[in-house]
């Protein structure tokens, strides 16, 4: 369950903040047991946008707004090649930081290009059939796999490919402690970026024009920063962290794709 700490303020704040809640509704019919939030708040006349997908839906509500906070740290800090996270507190922040700088290390790594996603035909997990029939429906049918994680985190990867379009391609990433929440977030990931395209004609861009994976990371850059410094998060109960790329030691690209 959320504490409300997060959404609270950020409903104190509404007169400065304006913010937008939406609910999304096609989780009625493909992911019944979830609630998708979408929230937005304007910063200098700037929109900030952020997303949450929770079974509970105070939860999905909290990570809506906390995403829209690191959304907005992120392009004041121009962090764009860190994993980033806004939580309660440091510690959680960090964990949350490393993780998303892990998922986007070992996605980057395993798969450097589009080919090497179309590559995947494995179905190692059991989608439920109705995301399926959705899938089929539309020409589209859903891939995944687990790559395994020599840590204390498993990954996750849940794919819908056209059967037509080559290019067309949705992905989901899920990183945590165990396979099967990772597998529910990669699936989630998954499905609502595809709805979203069966509903409004919106794509992803996997590998965007100038991106580098550099190799010259440092296990030690991580930037421990209060949103409260910042602006109109003056007070704010969240904490912001950002990790660098992470070091994995004696990394095998190999036993990683085996899900070992």
């Amino acid at each position: 369950m959320a504490n409300q700490t997060v959404t609270n303020w950020f409903l104190t704040n509404a007169a400065l903040l304006s913010p937008k809640v939406t609910h999304n509704t096609w989780v009625n019919w493909l992911l019944p047991e979830y609630f998708d939030v979408n929230v937005e708040f304007s910063i200098n006349g700037e929109i900030y946008e952020g997303r949450g997908t929770e079974k509970d839906q105070e939860l999905a509500i909290e990570k809506a707004f906390t995403e829209a906070a690191e959304r907005y740290m992120t392009k004041k800090l121009k962090l764009y090649d860190h994993g980033v996270s806004a939580h309660v507190t440091y510690q959680l922040a960090l964990e949350g930081a490393r993780k998303e700088s892990i998922e986007r290390y070992l996605f980057f790594s395993l798969f450097p290009n589009l080919q090497s996603l179309l590559n995947i035909t494995d179905k190692e997990f059991e989608v439920p059939n109705n995301i399926q029939s959705f899938a089929l429906k539309n020409g589209f049918e859903v891939v995944s796999r687990k790559l395994g994680w020599q840590d204390d985190f498993s990954l996750a990867l849940v794919l819908f490919k056209s059967k037509s379009n080559l290019t067309d391609i949705f992905i989901g990433l899920g990183i945590a402690s165990d396979t099967p929440t990772a597998f529910d977030k990669a699936l989630v990931e998954a499905t609502r970026s595809f709805v979203a395209y069966v509903e409004l004609g919106s794509k992803q861009e996997f590998y965007p024009s100038g991106f580098n994976l550099n190799p010259n990371f440092n296990a030690h850059s991580i930037d421990f920063l209060a949103l409260s410094n910042f602006e109109i998060f003056l007070n704010s109960p969240l904490a912001f962290c950002a990790s660098s790329l992470p070091y994995i030691e004696n990394y095998d690209t190999a036993r990683l794709l085996n899900g070992e």
